[in-house]
């Protein structure tokens, strides 16, 4: 379990209470004196995962599957679609690959 932490769509709801409609506007909102510690935890942490999930062919990514963390970190959960379109296909395909 990860303790403070938000589903980016959860995030997304809160910035739409609040009357804050960028991630920019958000950032240094939250964050203040702070901001560029917290942003540059996001650009690692998102181009770390993006690299990841290109690379693993990791599917089904939406904003309920990505989580932010308070310190600017973003997670990825449920990685049930990857090297193939549905769950369960990943022994097939891995055993075609290698007697092919």
């Amino acid at each position: 379990m990860v303790k403070d932490i938000l589903t980016m769509s959860r995030l997304k709801e809160k910035m739409k209470k609040h009357n804050i409609f960028t991630l920019n506007e958000f950032f240094v909102k939250y964050y203040g004196a702070a901001v560029e510690k917290a942003r540059k935890r996001f650009c690692r942490s998102l181009a770390a995962y993006s690299v990841l999930c290109y690379f693993l062919q990791i599917k089904d990514r939406h904003n309920g599957n990505i989580l932010f963390h308070k310190l600017g970190h973003i997670l990825h959960i449920d990685f049930g679609f990857f090297l193939t379109s549905a769950p369960g296909n990943l022994l097939k395909i891995l055993s075609g690959k290698l007697t092919a």
